[in-house]
């Protein structure tokens, strides 16, 4: 698949999210529950509940990832009072998160077959969290356009994402492959504007591919077609 320009997501796409987010999440949890005295099993139950009450009131947009959010929301359930622990605590799970973030295998190598081509990252989720990760992952200079969804006002696979990352590029769809993981977001939300995709389908899920799109497992299997 010959390309002008490179689209990436990347939480599951450059990186495995679920062995940073468990420990962090786990950590937290426990934090939580030997500063203020409170049972774990309600402190990890607390902490589902101000999950899902975020994403469903702030549902496609970027804040309803927030780990802020979820903290302020947890400690009213668990009735604790405001203090300055809403933050610590926050930083607290990035900094475990930012520690167990790895790169998967072959995406150093992709950047440099792809040397000559734009590349942008197309992500969900709030800028300062975002940069966090392409730092601890060595990656921020490696990309000629960054478009979170914080700073498009939408989640993929709204357009937007895509289109702003275009606009920044220079770039046309025909000339633009976008690589990710969530089939919807990433595969669908792309493919509907008119670009190629490859999809990067860890689970090994069965879904009808679109047009001029092509399924990986894993991401060194990107470097036999670009």
């Amino acid at each position: 698949m010959n390309s002008k320009t490179f689209l990436l997501d990347l939480d599951n796409t450059l990186y495995d999210y679920k062995t940073a987010h468990e420990p962090a999440k786990s950590a937290l949890c426990e934090k939580i529950s030997e500063l203020f005295q409170i049972e774990n099993n309600l402190v990890w139950n607390s902490y589902e509940s101000a999950r899902k009450k975020v994403n469903t009131y702030l549902a496609g947009t970027a804040s309803s990832h927030n780990r802020l959010l979820y903290i302020q929301n947890m400690f009213e359930e668990l009735g604790i009072p405001y203090s300055q622990e809403v933050r610590n605590l926050s930083k607290y799970y990035w900094d475990i998160f930012l520690l167990n973030t790895e790169l998967f295998p072959g995406v150093l190598d992709f950047f440099k077959k792809v040397s000559g081509a734009k590349v942008g990252l197309v992500t969900d989720l709030t800028a300062d969290v975002q940069f966090l990760k392409l730092e601890r992952l060595g990656l921020v200079s490696l990309f000629d356009a960054i478009v979170t969804s914080e700073e498009s006002g939408r989640e993929k696979p709204h357009p937007y994402n895509f289109q702003l990352a275009l606009l920044k590029l220079g770039s046309r769809l025909e000339d633009t492959i976008m690589i990710g993981d969530d089939f919807e977001k990433d595969i669908l939300g792309a493919s509907n504007l008119g670009m190629k995709t490859i999809w990067l389908n860890h689970a090994g899920n069965q879904e009808n591919l679109p047009k001029d799109s092509t399924e990986v497992s894993s991401f060194t299997e990107i470097l036999n077609l670009v």
